[in-house]
């Protein structure tokens, strides 16, 4: 009896070793939302004074996936101005310039204990220059910076990212030598163990 519950116990290492405890984590461009939903939120004053009967010219230097999710953003979270991107020739009354923008996806390795469940530090930042002119003559002007982190398990980076653009995927951080090395030793002599702990109970 005692040596059918070593064996319960090792495999129980085995399993805490490869898998772990689930955890439930927010996704990369739910984070990004946020953020950017705070750097937006500053220009209501801005877009309050200048009215909802106005045309707003929203552009950025390149017209790329950052920029679209910038746009879907800033319509999302005000709905009730007309914001246009050139593709309708008609003159606007303010135009809105976004430059240096950039989103970002960095992990990093925690360097944790490998025998337990390996997890990674989530960096994800959102920066920007906008500026708000009509006529030529400025506005409203802002630099934006924000940065998100967290750590999350290693093998919830594809939930995290699931359906994102590229921008809310980030390089996947190998482990180091002694974690590559230790882990599947580790559950190698676990194994090993638990086969002739069975067989060894078998015999008797």
């Amino acid at each position: 009896m005692k040596k059918f519950a070593l064996i319960l116990f090792f495999i129980f290492l085995i399993q805490s070793a490869v898998t772990g405890q689930p955890e439930g984590v927010i996704d990369n461009d739910r984070i990004f939302t946020s953020l950017l939903s705070e750097g937006l939120s500053r220009l209501t004053d801005a877009l309050t004074i200048s009215g909802k009967d106005k045309i707003y010219l929203v552009s950025n230097v390149e017209k790329d996936k950052k920029f679209d999710f910038l746009l879907m953003n800033i319509r999302r979270m005000f709905p009730d101005y007309k914001f246009i991107t050139g593709e309708i020739n008609i003159k606007p009354d303010f135009r809105l310039v976004f430059n240096n923008l950039n989103l970002k996806t960095v992990y990093k390795n925690e360097g944790n204990n490998p025998v337990k469940e390996k997890k990674v530090i989530r960096e994800l930042t959102v920066n920007y220059d906008v500026n708000m002119a009509a006529n030529d003559s400025s506005v409203y002007s802002d630099v934006f910076m924000k940065k998100y982190e967290d750590k999350i398990p290693y093998d919830k980076i594809p939930d995290v990212e699931y359906g994102a653009e590229d921008f809310a995927k980030g390089k996947i951080p190998e482990g180091s030598f002694g974690d590559r090395l230790l882990i599947p030793l580790i559950v190698t002599v676990v194994s090993a163990i638990a086969v002739i702990l069975f067989y060894s109970v078998r015999s008797k």
